[in-house]
């Protein structure tokens, strides 16, 4: 009886990890807009059973129509206590609604940047890909998920920090013209990741661009190549969104060296739900069947 009596003082005089309060700005699902935390590398986010409702209405829809495998939305991350005083659990929210929970081996150290962003009164938001689609055989609700696009180990945004989330890596044509600019920016390395500046053709002012309506892609100040006209308008539907909204129309780039010359890719979502990728509220389904959380 004494051991436990002395277990029990020492758990009671432990010093536990607390939280400054949750700030109280509302985070609007929509991905048109700024995170707190910096768009990098996806992060797998463990669905619960429970949790698919929610994940469905966050999609807005049927995930099994044809074409519709992605969307982008913008998350918000809230640490709960977990089973043990020392542990906490995070839960991801879109639109109010649970979706789902950070992997176990992430939560130290997003809890650690949840408190500073926390501390500074700014909410935990990171950009999210919700992802749906077929197997070979048959329509499978199994294949609905979302993925944080937060990067491992996550770290806050900058002014620095690209627009744009990372998706789909596109060559840049006409490199060859700038090779010298290219040598400066990679060094000795074999490939950098930088910072692209996308310019719209309407905003091209040198009088020197391609002469088709392609956007062109900058490094710093220097013009490095363009987007041919497929990818152009491919991709068209996500630039118009961007510009529309005021935001910075930039994105992650890698300079690689080749046998033959450097290269440049640019990484910008995937046009999947290009025709409506803006949030416009939940689907019938979530006022149906799902409740936002209350905030606490």
């Amino acid at each position: 009886m004494q051991l436990l009596e002395l277990f029990g003082e020492i758990f009671k005089s432990a010093p536990r990890d607390t939280l400054p309060p949750r700030p109280e700005a509302i985070v609007s699902p929509s991905w048109l807009q700024v995170p707190t935390i910096a768009s990098e590398l996806e992060c797998e986010v463990v669905v619960q059973e429970s949790r698919r409702k929610a994940l469905q209405a966050a999609y807005g829809g049927d995930p099994r129509t044809p074409g519709s495998r992605s969307l982008l939305v913008l998350a918000e991350l809230v640490p709960e206590p977990g089973k043990r005083v020392d542990t906490k659990n995070i839960r991801v929210d879109v639109g109010g609604m649970t979706v789902g929970f950070i992997a176990p081996a992430d939560v130290p150290e997003y809890n650690q940047l949840i408190k500073d962003l926390w501390s500074r009164g700014k909410p935990a938001s990171c950009h999210a890909r919700l992802k749906a689609g077929w197997n070979r055989r048959q329509v499978s609700d199994d294949l609905l998920g979302i993925c944080l696009l937060a990067g491992n180990p996550p770290r806050p945004s900058s002014p620095e920090t690209p627009f744009l989330p990372p998706g789909d890596e596109v060559a840049v044509t006409g490199v060859q013209d700038c090779q010298p600019f290219l040598e400066g920016v990679l060094g000795s390395e074999k490939h950098r990741s930088v910072t692209a500046r996308l310019q719209r053709p309407d905003q091209d002012d040198t009088g020197d661009g391609p002469p088709v309506a392609c956007v062109s892609v900058w490094i710093r100040d220097q013009r490095v190549g363009f987007l041919t006209p497929y990818t152009t308008e491919r991709y068209t539907g996500v630039f118009d969104c961007v510009s529309a909204s005021g935001l910075s129309l930039t994105c992650h780039a890698i300079a690689r060296r080749s046998k033959q010359w450097i290269s440049v890719y640019i990484k910008v979502p995937q046009p999947w739900r290009a025709d409506s990728p803006v949030w416009d509220g939940p689907s019938s389904f979530a006022a149906r069947h799902m409740k936002p959380r209350s905030r606490r």
